[in-house]
């Protein structure tokens, strides 16, 4: 970013000289900069949204206890456990979604497509947002968690947060379905 500053600082008195964009393209040092220059500040945006990120608010979840199968309940709860600001909107999701990674030449992609999402907690209200309790259910035609080298079937508990003057909350936290025992199945 110090090359960059030195781009800015010619361009900053190119244009307070009063001798205009002629003389920031000038040469073409100018026009070589510009690419420096838009990395340098996507950068710096970058690194202010992350650390303004580190003020919002945070949540615990803890899950009951016994197994996770698919068709049955258990409850599940969230604590704010610090951050700044009051949340506008406070929304609890149990999300089912597949993961694909896969390689075409030299690059790899992971492919993700949700096949299950549930509301389990909506509010506005701030009071409701700092802690509450709810049961969750995984469908019982539900499939198990699996983390394949390739294929990941994976359960979430997602928290999404709209917060005034600070970024979104958009937190998932990993659970784990197990599928039935020989006993419990039908």
């Amino acid at each position: 970013n110090g090359i960059v500053s030195l781009g800015l600082r010619d361009a900053w008195s190119g244009l307070s000289n009063n001798s205009g964009i002629g003389r920031i393209f000038g040469g073409g040092l100018g026009l070589f900069m510009i690419p420096f220059v838009l990395v340098g500040v996507a950068v710096a945006t970058g690194a202010l949204y992350s650390f303004v990120a580190l003020f919002a608010p945070r949540y615990e979840v803890k899950m009951g206890d016994g197994r996770l199968v698919p068709g049955r309940s258990t409850s599940i709860q969230w604590r704010r456990s610090g951050g700044q600001g009051q949340p506008r909107d406070f929304l609890l999701l149990l999300v089912g979604r597949e993961e694909a990674t896969y390689s075409q030449g030299t690059s790899t992609s992971t492919a993700k497509s949700v096949f299950h999402e549930r509301v389990l907690f909506e509010t506005t209200v701030p009071l409701a947002m700092d802690q509450g309790r709810v049961d969750l259910t995984v469908p019982s035609d539900g499939v198990p968690t699996f983390h394949g080298k390739h294929n990941k079937i994976r359960w979430l508990v997602c928290i999404r947060a709209t917060v005034p003057r600070l970024p979104d909350l958009n937190d998932e936290r990993e659970i784990t379905v197990t599928a039935l025992s020989k006993e419990e199945l039908p």
